[in-house]
């Protein structure tokens, strides 16, 4: 007896569902677009992608898209068009029965800068790994770290590739990837580290904030290890004798780092 009455519940559902859809449909087509809604969540960083920009790729892609019925408009191709943009994360685009397109944006947080070719090639490395140039117009700067030295990399083929992503290869592009991610979750080094030096022998050279010295930080290994030894060293030595007192850190010795004056 259970059993039937719970065949029975899920067949109303179904009905319900499927006269309620029906209805929605004949609604949709009653009611026309008038108006964009753009909305783009960039979190903690710059804000890349605006509204006004949005709003006229919308027109673009669906001509004279205010006064058509919305039954009428396939908004999928719309939705494809603006998953194109190097920036955009995710991306949702619905109508509303008040005549709304509603387009809902995520934005890509960048968390480091490369600059290479005598800065002729500039392009942003973001948290989920993937490349995205810089804006066309950029109103403040984005403050990440900057990334810079023997850096191989085509900056062409990497934008052209949607799915490239630097996360999936060894090199070095992946090493800054890693020693970055490092930082950022670490308040202190977030502000005290703000450049990446890639040397000749696959190596890396840090450039502090606060203090006149080169942080010799060698190869991608070990980060976490090196990075609490230079915050121990910082927190006994350098408070002590000044942050000017050395020319460099050398992270690269195990269990301790050496220090050379000036």
């Amino acid at each position: 007896m259970k059993k039937v009455k719970n065949i029975a519940l899920w067949t109303v559902l179904i009905i319900g569902f499927i006269i309620t859809a029906f209805y929605l449909n004949r609604s949709y087509k009653k009611v026309y677009f008038r108006d964009i809604e753009v909305f783009v969540e960039y979190g903690n960083t710059n804000q890349v992608l605006y509204e006004e920009d949005i709003k006229n790729i919308v027109i673009k892609s669906i001509d004279s898209i205010v006064g058509k019925p919305i039954g009428d408009v396939d908004l999928q191709p719309l939705k494809e068009e603006l998953s194109k943009n190097p920036w955009v994360s995710e991306v949702e685009v619905s109508p509303t029965l008040l005549g709304k397109l509603k387009v809902d944006l995520i934005q890509k947080r960048p968390i480091f800068r490369v600059i290479v070719n005598m800065g002729n090639e500039s392009y942003y490395v973001c948290e989920d790994g993937s490349i995205a140039p810089p804006p066309p117009i950029e109103g403040h700067p984005i403050r990440v770290l900057i990334a810079s030295g023997k850096i191989t990399s085509n900056q062409k083929e990497m934008l052209s590739n949607k799915n490239y992503n630097v996360t999936d290869t060894a090199s070095t592009l992946k090493d800054i990837y890693d020693i970055v991610q490092y930082i950022n979750k670490d308040d202190f080094l977030k502000a005290q580290i703000s450049q990446i030096y890639a040397t000749d022998n696959q190596e890396f050279e840090l450039v502090p904030t606060l203090g006149n010295h080169l942080i010799k930080f060698g190869k991608a290994e070990a980060i976490p290890k090196k990075f609490i030894k230079l915050k121990e060293f910082y927190r006994k030595k350098i408070n002590k004798v000044g942050w000017n007192t050395y020319k460099s850190l050398d992270l690269r010795y195990n269990n301790q780092v050496v220090g050379s004056k000036k």
